[in-house]
């Protein structure tokens, strides 16, 4: 399930997807674009960094929360300074 709500910032367009939403753990990010540069963050509910982990030249991201089941914010920024905050559930 491709969950919209969860998405607080995107200026990559719509065709930025990022799912399931909730998940188990294993989330895909569909950018829309390759970029050559692409820095990834988990936060969890505390705010601390569980995952901070770049890409290279690809359009799509898969992302591992290996955390506990709750909320996490997932932090997407590109070399060109497009950005993205979503809201994700982790579920057991």
């Amino acid at each position: 399930m491709i969950d919209d709500l969860g998405i607080e910032i995107n200026d990559f367009g719509s065709t930025f997807k990022v799912y399931p939403n909730p998940t188990f753990g294993n989330l895909s990010v569909e950018l829309g674009n390759v970029y050559n540069e692409t820095t990834v963050k988990v936060y969890n509910a505390l705010g601390q960094v569980l995952v901070n982990e770049s890409f290279g030249s690809t359009d799509t991201l898969s992302i591992q929360i290996a955390g506990t089941t709750g909320m996490y914010i997932l932090e997407i920024k590109t070399e060109v300074g497009k950005s993205a905050k979503i809201r994700v559930i982790k579920s057991k």
